[in-house]
């Protein structure tokens, strides 16, 4: 594995950055072969390492079915995280979803029948 110049004493390891990265290539094909579900596999690993770049790419995959089974309750999961880091985009679909009623919030006495 590659080191830090010498004195840091740290190990140099992938960040959740290039992760992320990565996951842009495979979603978007540029210099990889397109592949969606490659990519929500990389947004997914950077996520979960709280790379909040990676929380509304995930969020729309979740959102759009693209290289993950469609799930709105995902969807919000993730563009709920990237909306309390200051995404305006996301925090507008949060919105949409629950204005739509894709989701509900917990403890929703609408009389519905769907929960997130």
């Amino acid at each position: 594995m590659p080191r830090l110049p010498s004195g840091t004493g740290k190990p140099r390891t992938r960040t959740t950055r290039a992760q992320a990265s990565l996951a842009f290539l495979y979603y978007s094909g540029k210099g990889v072969a397109q592949d969606e579900a490659e990519a929500v596999k990389w947004f997914q690993k950077a996520a979960a390492q709280n790379e909040a770049s990676a929380y509304p790419s995930l969020a729309w995959a979740y959102y759009q079915g693209k290289g993950v089974v469609q799930d709105y309750a995902e969807a919000a999961k993730w563009f709920r995280k990237a909306a309390e880091g200051g995404d305006a985009q996301s925090k507008y679909m949060l919105g949409y979803l629950y204005e739509d009623g894709k989701v509900v919030q917990a403890g929703c006495r609408c009389g519905c029948s769907r929960s997130n």
